[in-house]
């Protein structure tokens, strides 16, 4: 595995801890993902821990996940038009529904 992200001078879970590292590596350019076993073998942690972790990145803009390929940093990062540590514009990883209405036999709003 070619990242290793350092833990030691960050405070919290330790999923974000992880996701903390992996932004500032990011936004250094200096990270190649690693597969989620991977760095679960590396860091001595449960696997659950680090798909929290790439969920929260994802959640926050950081990578994207593709289908049968993998975990990647969103290319716009690397854009010199992005600051750093901007959250994306808008969020789109979680779209409900709209809940039906309660109604009486009638149609009428309960």
């Amino acid at each position: 595995m070619d990242w290793i992200p350092t833990l030691t001078d960050r405070e919290g879970p330790i999923y974000l801890r992880i996701v903390a590292a992996l932004s500032a590596d990011i936004e250094s350019g200096r990270l190649v993902l690693p597969t989620h076993r991977e760095l679960a073998e590396t860091l001595g942690i449960d696997l659950t821990t680090v798909t929290r972790t790439y969920t929260e990145a994802q959640r926050r803009g950081l990578t994207q996940a593709r289908i049968r390929q993998g975990m990647f940093v969103v290319e716009s990062l690397s854009s010199p038009i992005r600051s750093a540590g901007q959250p994306p514009e808008f969020e789109l990883s979680m779209i409900l529904r709209p809940q039906p209405l309660d109604t009486d036999l009638e149609g009428r709003l309960v």
